[in-house]
C-alpha cells in the first residue's frame, strides 16, 4: 500500500460548507501526527527566515531561501511571496530542514516589474488561484519528468494573469496577480468567513458550481487550519468568475469518493526533493496532482480535476481501497 492509498484510506469525508457557488467537503482525519514544524507564515512572522535574489541581478525563476530556525518550515506550492525585484509563488512544496539554506523554485506573477522594492520578500499573504495552481503544477511535473527541473512556463503563467486581470476588470501599472486580489478583498473575505475549520480536519474537497476542482490536504489539522484562509480565496477566485450557485446532492457526494478513489489510482512518480523527503507528482486522465512525502508520511498533496469525468452525468463505481473503508461519513 503506497503512503497516498494509506492516508487517503482514512480519512473521512465531512458535511459540506457552502457559500455562493463554492462548496468544501471537509476531509477528517483523527490520526496523531508528531511533526513540529513552522509553516512559511509563521516562519516569516517570527523573523526566522530570510528569502532573498539569488544574488543582485536576480533569476526570475528562482531564489534563496535561508532557514534559521531550529525547526523545519513548509513552504506551500502556489504560496505567494511578495518584495525584492518582482512578486513570485512557488512552484511545489519543500520542507526546508532546520538551519538549512536552499535554492527554491518559483514562478513571476509581477510581469511589469524588475526592480527592488526591498531587499527581502515578504509573506503575500496568498495562494495561488487553483486554476493556475492546477496549469503550473502540470507544467512543473513536465518538466520534472523531462529534464529533472521543477521550472513553470512562465509564458503562460503571465498569459493566464493578464487573462485575470481582464476578466476581472483590473488595471495593474505592475501586472501584479496581488492588484487582482485586492479588487476582489471584500468579496474574498465573506468567502472565509463562511468556511470554518472543523476540529480533525486535515483538509478538504473544493467544488465551484457543484463541480470537483480541486482536493488540499496536509499531514495534521493544525496546518490545515493555518493555511485554510489562503486555500479558501485560492478557490474563490475562480468561484467569483463564474457567478454562479453552490449545488449540491447525493451524486455530488459520491463524485467526492470517485474523485478520492481516481487520486488513489492515479500514477505517482517519485524525485528527489529539493528539501526533505520526495516530490510525488501524480498524473491520470482525470487528474493531476503533486505534494510531498517526509520522515515516513504524506506532508502535503494538492490534485486538481482536469476533466469532466467526475462532475459529468455519469458516476464510476469507487475502487475496492473505497469499498472496504469504514465508510466514509458522507453529507446528508
Amino acid at each position: 500500500m503506497t503512503i497516498i492509498q494509506e492516508t487517503i484510506g482514512n480519512l473521512d469525508v465531512g458535511d459540506p460548507q457552502h457559500f455562493a457557488n463554492l462548496t468544501l467537503f471537509p476531509l477528517l482525519s483523527d490520526r496523531k501526527v508528531d511533526a513540529d514544524y513552522l509553516t512559511l507564515g509563521e516562519a516569516l512572522e517570527k523573523e526566522q527566515v530570510e528569502i532573498s535574489e539569488v544574488s543582485d541581478s536576480g533569476s526570475v525563476p528562482e531564489l534563496l531561501f535561508k532557514n534559521g530556525s531550529d525547526k523545519d518550515v513548509l513552504l506551500l506550492d502556489g504560496e505567494g511571496l511578495a518584495g525584492a525585484k518582482q512578486n513570485r509563488v512557488l512552484n511545489i512544496t519543500i520542507l526546508v530542514a532546520a538551519g538549512k539554506t536552499i535554492v527554491i523554485p518559483v514562478s513571476c506573477v509581477e510581469q511589469g516589474r524588475w526592480s527592488y522594492r526591498s531587499g527581502k520578500f515578504r509573506e503575500s499573504g496568498r495562494v495561488m488561484y487553483s486554476r493556475g495552481r492546477r496549469e503550473k503544477m502540470a507544467q512543473v511535473s513536465g518538466m520534472l519528468k523531462q529534464y529533472g527541473t521543477r521550472n513553470a512556463d512562465q509564458g503562460q503563467i503571465w498569459a493566464s494573469i493578464s487573462d485575470r486581470a481582464v476578466g476581472f476588470d483590473v488595471q495593474s501599472e505592475t501586472e501584479s496577480l496581488d492588484d487582482i486580489y485586492d479588487s476582489q478583498a471584500e468579496t474574498l473575505d465573506r468567502y472565509c468567513q463562511a468556511f470554518k475549520a472543523e476540529k480533525n480536519q486535515a483538509g478538504g474537497v473544493f467544488c465551484i458550481d457543484g463541480k470537483i476542482v480541486g482536493m488540499e490536504l496536509f499531514d495534521k489539522p493544525d496546518t490545515f487550519r493555518k493555511l485554510s484562509n489562503k486555500l479558501v480565496e485560492s478557490y474563490a477566485m475562480d468561484a467569483i468568475e463564474t457567478q454562479g450557485q453552490a449545488i449540491t446532492s447525493n451524486r455530488q457526494v459520491a463524485n467526492v469518493v470517485q474523485f478520492l478513489s481516481d487520486t488513489v489510482s492515479a500514477k505517482v512518480e517519485r524525485f528527489d526533493a529539493l528539501g526533505e523527503g520526495e516530490d510525488l507528482r501524480l498524473s491520470a486522465d482525470s487528474v493531476v496532482g503533486g505534494g510531498l512525502e517526509a520522515q515516513g508520511r504524506l506532508v502535503q498533496l494538492s490534485v486538481f480535476r482536469v476533466d469532466d469525468s467526475i462532475g459529468g452525468s455519469g458516476t464510476r463505481r469507487g475502487s475496492h481501497v473505497f469499498h472496504h473503508h469504514r465508510g466514509f461519513r458522507r453529507a446528508a
